[in-house]
């Protein structure tokens, strides 16, 4: 990230920071064991580099989080269009090795280089926060259509 944010002031492409986390993940630990959880997280990994470009790069940040960096880009749209490329691909279930079928949810937050931040920590920070912010809009839209069925 810091290579990009030095390309950045030289006058070079802007570039995003997307903050993926996978939502519930503690339950599938939990539930059914770190081997399972393992194999989610990998899965993640998978699907979400597929729908990359090729100069994109994928990180695990730890846990069940995941740091993407998009660069070069143009604009919101084509950060829009890369993060609805990675949610599509989490909408069919992970295949466990056991033969079981797992839904898994994402959340994503994204920065975008410079407007909101010039540093990493600072754009790790927004992605973060804007992370959050999608993880509660997912709850409350959950519940929202549970209480009118």
């Amino acid at each position: 990230m810091e290579q990009a944010i030095l390309a950045g002031n030289k006058g070079h492409e802007g570039f995003a920071l997307l903050y993926l986390d996978c939502d519930r993940f503690k339950q599938v630990n939990d539930n059914l064991g770190h081997g399972i959880g393992d194999e989610v997280l990998i899965a993640v990994a998978r699907r979400v580099q597929h729908q990359l470009r090729p100069l994109d790069l994928v990180c695990r940040l730890g846990g069940d989080e995941f740091v993407i960096l998009l660069t070069p880009i143009q604009g919101e749209d084509e950060v829009r269009e890369v993060i609805g490329r990675v949610q599509q691909a989490m909408n069919t279930p992970v295949v466990l090795s056991d033969g079981r079928h797992l839904g898994v949810g994402i959340s994503i937050g994204s920065a975008r280089y410079p407007e909101q931040g010039r540093t990493a920590d600072a754009l790790l920070q927004w992605a973060d926060d804007a992370m959050y912010q999608a993880k509660r809009q997912r709850r409350e839209e959950r519940e929202t259509r549970k209480t009118s069925m």
